[in-house]
């Protein structure tokens, strides 16, 4: 069955919890020794007890600021990137090679949401200034075209052109290319509360939170994880003791969720309650319940995952820093696990696995 739907969230340290400290005995996180391989003339350093991924530095698309991964196709084909600057065009990558995105505005703020399989885009551009706008459009075969509906910010895209998305006001928005119209999306939530959607996985299964909107006068608002069927019947993530929780990327059955108190992972199909993951900063998961992100120990991290066992990845040597290390992580992955997408030091790069 194709993955009709892919959103990748990226968590950054500064919005995540305290990972907790892994144990020396489990893992070396510290990048030391001779490089066992090279890629294209570059050293690839295998830390101790690396999974079996190849790595390469993707090449940077002709942007006008540099650009990280963000978001993966279901099938790996396709990885799509923001501009890290104010400005830029985002970045757009066919087997690891970069594509221009034609038809946008370079001088302007553009986020990308989501890639199909055929390489449709979708995204939202943002102008400043006093005639501020936002504007959702969808970008494919060197064309731009702008949704209808403006002041609204896409999601999702599916094979068959289907966008979901939100507007300014918090209403959920569905546009049907296929049959041209736009409609609007209802999602049961409890008395008071109302919805946000992050993803939306290949059977139409829906993720995201419930909030009330905060106290009066601030925004500390209750969010709780919930997940909704394709009809839009809404059911919470069993998790206790939390006034913040979300469910920030869903892929076959399994839901990664970010909680107060840390993360989890949880299959949606099972009575089990959610697996509390130590030991990673995860920012994607795959439809085998592998997470990804980064793997941290005092001051040293690395990318990597965890499919029962904490794994580092193989991580390139002698490459302009842009960043930090402890920045470093995977975005994003494909549905089988096989491609990553992430960066290294502020370089983007790919991981090939399997």
């Amino acid at each position: 069955m194709p993955k009709w739907w892919t959103k990748r969230v990226r968590l950054t340290a500064s919005a995540a919890v305290v990972v907790a400290t892994i144990s020396a005995a489990v893992i070396t996180l510290v990048v030391t020794g001779d490089a066992d391989s090279e890629a294209d003339g570059v050293k690839v350093i295998r830390p101790e007890g690396a999974a079996s991924c190849e790595v390469v530095k993707l090449d940077s698309p002709d942007s006008g600021s540099p650009v990280l991964p963000e978001g993966v196709s279901p099938e790996g084909e396709y990885i799509i990137g923001d501009a890290t600057g104010a400005s830029g065009l985002p970045g757009l990558w066919r087997d690891g090679k970069p594509i221009r995105f034609t038809g946008l505005d370079k001088s302007l703020s553009h986020e990308v949401s989501d890639v199909t399989d055929s390489g449709a885009v979708v995204g939202t551009t943002t102008s400043g200034g006093e005639d501020e706008s936002v504007l959702g459009w969808r970008w494919e075969d060197d064309r731009v075209r702008e949704l209808s509906e403006n002041w609204a910010t896409p999601t999702a895209i599916d094979e068959g052109g289907t966008i979901i998305g939100e507007r300014s006001d918090g209403e959920l928005v569905k546009w049907d290319e296929a049959k041209g119209k736009t409609s609007t999306i209802t999602l049961e939530v409890d008395d008071d509360m109302y919805a946000t959607l992050n993803d939306v996985s290949e059977d139409g299964v829906m993720v995201g939170r419930q909030e009330d909107g905060g106290s009066e006068g601030e925004f500390d608002p209750y969010q709780q994880a919930r997940i909704w069927d394709g009809k839009g019947k809404g059911r919470n993530v069993p998790l206790d003791g939390s006034v913040r929780s979300q469910v920030v990327d869903i892929s076959g059955d399994w839901v990664l969720i970010r909680h107060d108190q840390g993360e989890f992972r949880w299959n949606i199909t099972g009575e089990d309650r959610p697996e509390k993951l130590d030991g990673i900063l995860a920012q994607a998961i795959d439809g085998s319940g592998n997470v990804y992100g980064t793997l941290e120990r005092g001051k040293d991290s690395l990318p990597g995952l965890y499919d029962g066992e904490l794994r580092p990845l193989p991580v390139l040597g002698g490459v302009d820093e842009h960043g930090p290390a402890s920045d470093s992580a995977v975005s994003a992955v494909s549905a089988d696990g096989s491609v990553l997408a992430g960066d290294w030091k502020g370089n983007p790069v790919m991981w090939s696995c399997g």
